[in-house]
């Protein structure tokens, strides 16, 4: 409250501190109930891992399986090369971003 504000006749100021303090301490227990509850719903601070180990580990290939076929490479690049304009091919032509 500021200085000079006159208390309420029907609050008087240790009433007023001590809802305060209840408003704050029950909003306080209130985080902290909705933390615990996600601490042990969630199964503690650390999740699990990402991926899974379960799937990160590869398993010895089987006997009796067929061998993986290899991937063929890509083709090669059979495109002529674009020709260039005329302003990046001959230097007395002005560029079309110089002014001179």
């Amino acid at each position: 409250m500021k200085p000079e504000a006159v208390a309420p006749s029907d609050a008087p100021e240790g009433d007023q501190r001590r809802r305060v303090r209840l408003f704050v301490a029950l909003h306080l227990g209130a985080v902290g109930a909705i933390y615990a509850l996600a601490l042990l719903v969630g199964g503690g601070y650390q999740g699990p891992p990402m991926p899974p180990l379960t799937v990160a580990r590869a398993s010895a290939p089987d006997a009796m399986t067929e061998p993986k076929q290899r991937v063929p490479a890509p083709p090669a690049n059979t495109m002529e090369a674009a020709q260039l304009p005329a302003w990046a091919q001959r230097v007395e032509i002005a560029r079309p971003w110089e002014s001179r």
